[in-house]
């Protein structure tokens, strides 16, 4: 039998990490203020259905409705092995039909056959479709006496008001990795395995609060250790991110060394590691260093490992707000590798060159960095030769992208930098560079910076603005980096601005014409007096028309938040 069934709980005791459940449900049935329907909504493997089933103990125990089932007599010994008849389980995955509720509505009629109570437990109950919820709506609102409803979700928002009204709803938790530990250390004692602490914190630190998915791995780990649940095993289960090639990431970030970075990511995906698990395993550890930077004792509490407390001390030295948004953007960035199943290291070296830049941003100020510098043409001719990017290409964009920040950072290495004529310009310093890499897609973004000509203090050179420029700068300030790829302004003729589109002409016209994207336009334009936009295709070679408005909706509302 399988860990978790063998150690499900079968009394209120027994129970950990639901407290608060706890105790309501054992004052209601002491008191005898049973209600015909309950709902319990949480996270997967936190007890839903095991306290469901002790209820029903509780309900049907020989010794009266009790908050202290025996767990001996002829109902508590059925309800457990899970044949007693007036105890129904459902699973509305597979039974979600307006006929299968319908059964039940006609099942209720009868009393029970054995016990004191009909409990009905369904499970997955966000599952039922609209006409099964209004099918159960008059039974469960006024059921016979002698029927409970348990309904069980793990999607709560899914469930109609009309449904949320008529029950007592419940919150379960996912267990903290104290109760974690304290559980499977109850099992190991009980199973007799050997355990290092270590290996049950990072057993219940992986299962993410789910108690079930904590047994089965330990079940595993005991497999493979031979009854010996060691530090080792696990990580040779769990496979993913080890937290030393993780430390020797960030080390390389926070010395600024480009190459060892790029050295470090190349042997993890060359290991086989999935770019994503390792995109995740660094926004853990990230998110783990927000609160380290607070509060140190933090660490304690989430059970790290030394090498994992080194490091949360090389991220704490960012600050809180760094900190903060290196979170955010790892959040945004995620959803990049929807974009491809091919070229996903191709997004997560993009993801490093983002990351280098928070802790060039956060030197910018060092006497060492100032004393870099690069030539504004240079910058001015890497953005003229950028091409037009599409979809289809988004992955080599990126890793055309990474390698030329890359190559500018190397250009930067030495103190000065030739022009084409031998001299120096002392005019422009690293944090320039730095900025680049802080946004990776500022070259599709960004018109390229104007080459200044040096004049006397004296007499500064005003910048002439174009309205043109203008109207870019306001909608790159309003709109995702990404979505600006797509197009570019093309001119502006009286009232009327022009976007010169290379990719997906359809596409525009539907999100302007259709769903009310013009009218954001235009507000966003407003300074300038635009009053219409319109958009014109200029050399597609392959452009993309959608199938239907639905997918277009689709599109628009990943790229543009439409």
């Amino acid at each position: 039998m399988a860990l978790y069934r063998k150690y499900r709980p079968q009394t209120f005791d027994e129970v950990v990490g639901q407290e608060a459940v706890v105790s309501i449900l054992k004052k209601a049935l002491d008191s005898g203020n049973i209600s015909h329907a309950y709902l319990f909504a949480g996270p997967r493997g936190t007890g839903k259905t095991s306290i469901a089933r002790i209820l029903a103990k509780g309900l049907n125990c020989e010794k009266g409705v009790t908050s202290q089932p025996c767990g001996t007599c002829y109902m508590c010994r059925a309800i457990t092995e899970g044949r007693a008849v007036d105890v129904i389980e459902i699973d509305a995955a597979s039974n979600r039909g307006i006929d299968d509720i319908r059964e039940i509505r006609e099942r209720v009629k009868h009393p029970p056959l054995e016990g004191r109570y009909k409990v009905y437990i369904i499970d997955e109950v966000h599952m039922l479709t609209k006409e099964a919820f209004n099918a159960l709506l008059k039974t469960l609102e006024e059921p016979p006496e002698y029927v409970v409803f348990v309904l069980a979700t793990t999607d709560p928002h899914k469930l109609p008001e009309t449904i949320l009204s008529r029950v007592q709803r419940f919150n379960f938790h996912k267990l903290s990795i104290d109760d974690s530990v304290l559980l499977l250390q109850r099992v190991c004692d009980g199973e007799g395995f050997e355990c290092e602490k270590e290996a049950l914190i990072l057993i219940a630190r992986y299962s993410d609060g789910a108690m079930r998915d904590a047994l089965n791995l330990l079940e595993q780990v005991s497999l493979v250790g031979d009854g010996k649940i060691t530090l080792e095993a696990v990580k040779r289960v769990i496979g993913g991110v080890s937290a030393e090639r993780v430390l020797e990431f960030f080390r390389a970030l926070e010395k600024g060394d480009t190459s060892a970075v790029f050295a470090v990511l190349d042997n993890v995906l060359d290991e086989g590691t999935d770019p994503v698990l390792f995109h995740r395993t660094l926004f853990e550890y990230i998110s783990y260093a927000i609160d380290y930077a607070v509060d140190r004792s933090s660490a304690e509490k989430l059970g790290l490992l030394e090498v994992e407390k080194d490091i949360l001390d090389i991220l704490a030295k960012l600050g809180i707000d760094v900190l903060s948004e290196m979170s955010k953007q790892m959040i945004e960035l995620e959803r990049y590798y929807r974009y491809t199943d091919r070229h996903k290291s191709s997004v997560l070296k993009m993801v490093t060159v983002k990351l280098m830049a928070f802790w060039n941003v956060s030197s910018e100020g060092s006497e060492e960095s100032s004393k870099v510098m690069i030539k504004p043409s240079a910058r001015k001719e890497s953005v003229k030769k950028a091409p037009q990017r599409s979809a289809t290409n988004l992955p080599a964009a990126l890793s055309e992208t990474a390698k030329q920040v890359a190559d500018k950072k190397k250009l930067a290495g030495s103190k000065e930098v030739p022009d084409n004529k031998g001299t120096t310009d002392n005019s422009v310093h690293s944090s320039n560079i730095d900025k680049e890499a802080e946004d990776i897609v500022s070259i599709y973004k960004k018109k390229a910076p104007k080459t200044v000509e040096e004049k006397p203090k004296s007499e500064p050179k005003k910048e002439e603005k174009k309205p043109v420029d203008e109207a870019y700068k306001l909608l790159a300030a309003h709109y995702p980096e990404w979505a600006l790829m797509y197009y570019k302004v093309g001119r502006l003729d009286g009232n009327k601005l022009y976007f010169s589109t290379t990719y997906a002409k359809d596409l525009f016209e539907t999100a302007i014409n259709k769903f009310g994207w013009k009218e954001k336009l235009l507000e966003v334009l407003k300074p300038l007096g635009v009053t219409d936009v319109v958009v014109e295709e200029k050399g597609a070679s392959e452009p993309y028309v959608p199938a239907s408005e639905e997918e277009a909706m689709k599109i628009l509302e990943e790229i543009f938040h439409v």
